[in-house]
């Protein structure tokens, strides 16, 4: 703030006038005291007024003190109201922020469910193996509940401390989220490449599997 700048610099600028003064003064009653003996009277009246001037300078830096620093406590409050101000309005935008970002968080929860469900329903679908198809040696309805079951544990489950019967805080669950997306790469892409595997089979049956299924 510039104006707060200049005050202070003012008030700097009167005490030294303040400390000039003084040395001034002391000066001048110092040559008085020193050519009272033998000077003349207009000599000795010069160096009174001297005194006397400097004195009354003096007394005007003070009182300018005075009035400097009641400008200066003045522009102090205004400029801690401006900063708190300030303050307030970045902590209400990043409220604000946050609480966007909590409705982004809901609605991606609420999608990651959605997308559960379809894979559950369409793993149903899938489940219902046709009678004249042999099933693969491995197949129980490709482990869909499981096998997200499982994605679901080692991408948000927080994993159980040695020796402590002390559950997991809120906070290393919500720290197990930010890290999320390294543990469930891969989910799709190795169930895809079973699919394919399977597919492949299907469409080019091995002599075990036709014996198998005569």
């Amino acid at each position: 703030m510039r104006i707060f700048k200049d005050t202070a610099s003012k008030l700097q600028q009167a005490h030294d006038d303040v400390a000039a003064c003084e040395s001034a003064i002391l000066a001048a009653q110092q040559e008085r005291l020193q050519k009272l003996p033998d000077a003349e009277p207009d000599e000795l009246i010069r160096l009174d007024r001297a005194v006397d001037d400097r004195q009354r300078q003096k007394q005007i830096f003070v009182d300018r003190i005075a009035a400097l620093e009641s400008k200066l406590a003045v522009e102090t409050a205004d400029r801690r109201k401006a900063d708190y101000q300030a303050h307030v309005a970045k902590i209400e935008k990043q409220l604000a922020d946050r609480d966007r970002a909590a409705i982004a968080v809901e609605a991606a929860v609420r999608q990651l469910v959605q997308a559960a469900i379809a894979f559950k329903d369409v793993s149903a679908r899938v489940g219902a193996w046709p009678a004249d198809v042999p099933a693969p040696p491995f197949y129980s309805g490709f482990h869909s509940a499981s096998g997200l079951g499982e994605l679901v544990r080692g991408c948000f489950v927080v994993p159980p401390r040695p020796y402590s019967p002390t559950p997991p805080t809120a906070r290393e669950f919500a720290e197990r989220l930010y890290t999320a997306a390294d543990r469930c790469a891969g989910f799709a892409e190795s169930l895809r490449k079973s699919d394919q595997a399977i597919i492949a089979d299907l469409k080019d049956p091995s002599p075990q599997s036709d014996e198998a299924a005569a």
